[in-house]
């Protein structure tokens, strides 16, 4: 690795990983400065709609709870009705929470594995946008968008490999940029922390570079014999 870095200078000089810090204004100066940070505010689109309504949601026959990818699955195969009545939804295993506020009772079924499922929705409880239950719905609308994204998650990080770095001095490795990011409720408002991070990957699996090994030994023996 240590050889990889010193060979491949491009790295450590481009402004983009290392930006230079700026001269221009001098401590003692009465000049502006504009700064940049890693936070952004949360807004809604609909000004008019910020409280979400969450509704509970049971399968006929009953499901087990930990059957997350069936449950999701049966859900999202029955969007399209659910949204005509709730519009954009997120569901979290055994509730649904959307911005419409209704009412009534949704029944739908949904046919899958030669298997009919009734799902029944019902309105449950009002959860004000600024409250700390809502947490977990803006963090599980967090990774929904990330997923659409089809970004790749490595832990907490999340990394673009259409945007990896490749360098010609090493073809085994490659530099992929991602962010981390994290959600917090308070009186000021909803703030969306975002910081940068690479992660160095290697394009060779373990069984292939322990073949490339195995290889070069039986070329070593060969030529000692």
């Amino acid at each position: 690795m240590e050889k990889f870095i010193e060979t491949d200078s491009s790295l450590i000089d481009n402004e983009y990983f290392f930006p230079k810090r700026s001269h221009s204004i001098s401590p003692n100066s009465n000049g502006k400065l504009q700064l940049a940070v890693n936070y952004y505010n949360f807004r809604f689109l609909n000004q008019t709609k910020k409280t979400f309504f969450q509704y509970s949601v049971q399968f006929e026959p009953e499901l087990p709870g930990d059957a997350y990818r069936l449950r999701a699955k049966l859900v999202y195969s029955a969007k399209g009705t659910i949204s005509n009545m709730l519009g954009n939804f997120l569901f979290n295993n055994s509730a649904l929470y959307s911005l419409n506020d209704f009412s009534d009772t949704i029944q739908t079924s949904i046919e899958l594995h030669s298997m009919t499922y009734k799902i029944t929705i019902k309105d449950s409880k009002m959860i004000e946008s600024n409250s700390l239950e809502a947490g977990s719905i803006y963090k599980k609308f967090l990774r929904n968008l990330l997923k659409n994204l089809q970004l790749i998650q490595f832990k907490k990080n999340f990394y673009n490999k259409n945007g990896a770095r490749h360098f010609p001095s090493c073809k085994e490795i490659e530099l992929w940029p991602g962010f981390n990011s994290s959600m917090n409720i308070l009186q000021e408002g909803i703030p969306l922390k975002i910081n940068l991070t690479y992660r160095f990957i290697r394009t060779e699996t373990a069984p292939r570079a322990i073949e490339k090994l195995l290889e070069k030994n039986r070329i070593i023996k060969k030529r000692y014999k």
